[in-house]
């Protein structure tokens, strides 16, 4: 059976001591930075989810297949969306944008 040492004996308990300190201090902070940072995260998150969406076109099947074919080349698909020839695969709306008789089923 190995001899241990007092330092690896205290060992297991600073280790302990330390991994609580920085969970402790990683939890800490003012709860106004965490809300201001939070909402800053989310917007900035929205604002690229939109971006993202934004540029997702409606295509055809069979222009989509065409594409993967290689029937046409990305470059030309790309100069197709920005001449705008497809709608937007989403669109982003708000309850006021719904009509006001829609009838849910």
């Amino acid at each position: 059976m190995p001899v241990r040492t007092p330092e690896i004996r205290c060992l297991p308990a600073i280790a302990t001591a330390l991994l609580t300190v920085f969970v402790l201090t990683g939890c800490s902070g003012t709860g106004e930075d965490d809300t201001a940072a939070l909402e800053q995260q989310r917007a900035t998150a929205a604002a690229a989810m939109q971006a993202h969406y934004a540029r997702q076109p409606s295509m055809t099947p069979a222009l989509r297949e065409a594409f993967e074919r290689g029937e046409i080349s990305e470059q030309e698909l790309e100069a197709r969306i920005d001449a705008g020839e497809f709608e937007p695969f989403f669109v982003f709306a708000t309850p006021e944008d719904l009509p006001v008789d829609l009838a849910w089923e």
